[in-house]
């Protein structure tokens, strides 16, 4: 989160101003200045709120592949350092970028906001995560904790993990089902909207299902356990979601696919425009602000942020 809010204060600071927002710059540091102070606002959001992208992106070419985090951290750097280069030569060497007709225009801005918007990408998918994990403890909160088992023909209240296959178990007006079961005694009507969502109450018999953690609502019946553990409804509800928390979805794995494929393609593209530009007889720098819009430009925030982010919400949801 702190490497969240310095990205987007950089990124906000730079973009306005890399326009001239700052006019009192101009006043109280000097004009000549107003470059460096930039460069001094992108470095940090560059190599601390961005250092995770080097860590990941790189990593992944010491094995041998790219992913999103690859192209992120060379299109990023790559325009970092095309900035740097234009901010020095701009103070040391003015007449070099004016005998080439390049401008002072710098790409700190660019860099900073991609970097802001992954990291607000992450913050989201972190805090759908939380919300989904906080949904998997009321989930498991819903069990009651004992249930009445009948046992040499007495009630005796037993903790619920001690429940098994084939008793059966007393449930009174207003308490919950402690596990799943055969009604084989009386009649009720239950609430079973924790896991339909319809609110009327379902009329219950000998011979009808019920579900652990359902509400009994008017009646006392007995019902034969038949799913107990890990084996219940709401059992299966949790590890369903404990799943689809932990495994990738078949999206998430083409996305990575493409990604395999997508990155080298667009580095190859980068330095094809490089070598291009060159041949027709482009100075280095003049070649080089091409091969920055081409990788700026192919870096994935929206692939990068739509995918986890929509899975974590849909899960919790």
């Amino acid at each position: 989160q702190n490497k969240l809010v310095l990205a987007a204060a950089g990124a906000i600071l730079l973009f306005l101003g890399t326009f001239d927002a700052f006019p009192w710059v101009d006043r109280f540091m000097g004009r000549g200045f107003y470059p460096f102070l930039l460069w001094a606002v992108a470095t940090p959001v560059q190599f601390w709120a961005g250092w995770s992208f080097y860590i990941a992106g790189f990593g992944a070419l010491r094995h041998g592949t790219a992913n999103m985090h690859t192209l992120i951290a060379i299109g990023t750097t790559t325009a970092y350092l095309f900035s740097a280069a234009v901010v020095l030569l701009g103070a040391l060497a003015p007449e070099f970028l004016a005998q080439r007709g390049i401008g002072r225009y710098v790409y700190f801005d660019t860099a900073a906001i991609i970097i802001a918007l992954i990291l607000l990408g992450r913050y989201l998918e972190t805090r759908a995560r939380g919300s989904t994990s906080e949904a998997i403890r009321r989930l498991i909160g819903l069990r009651p904790n004992t249930a009445r088992v009948i046992r040499a023909g007495q009630e005796v209240d037993v903790p619920v993990e001690s429940v098994e296959v084939g008793d059966i178990i007393s449930v009174r007006p207003g308490e919950k089902i402690p596990v799943d079961g055969e009604v084989t005694e009386g009649v009720s009507t239950v609430d079973e909207s924790m896991l339909t969502g319809e609110s009327m109450p379902v009329d219950k018999e000998p011979g009808k299902l019920v579900f652990g953690a359902t509400i009994n609502r008017f009646g006392t019946f007995q019902l034969r356990a038949t799913k107990v553990g890990k084996d219940t409804v709401l059992a299966q509800i949790v590890q369903l979601v404990h799943q689809a928390l932990s495994a990738k979805a078949r999206v998430q794995r083409l996305v990575d696919s493409v990604a395999a494929v997508f990155v080298p393609v667009v580095i190859f593209i980068a330095l094809l425009t490089l070598v291009v530009w060159l041949l027709f007889g482009a100075a280095l720098p003049d070649a080089l602000r091409p091969v920055v819009a081409v990788l700026i430009v192919a870096c994935p925030c929206a692939l990068g942020l739509a995918t986890p982010t929509a899975i974590m919400v849909a899960t919790g949801l």
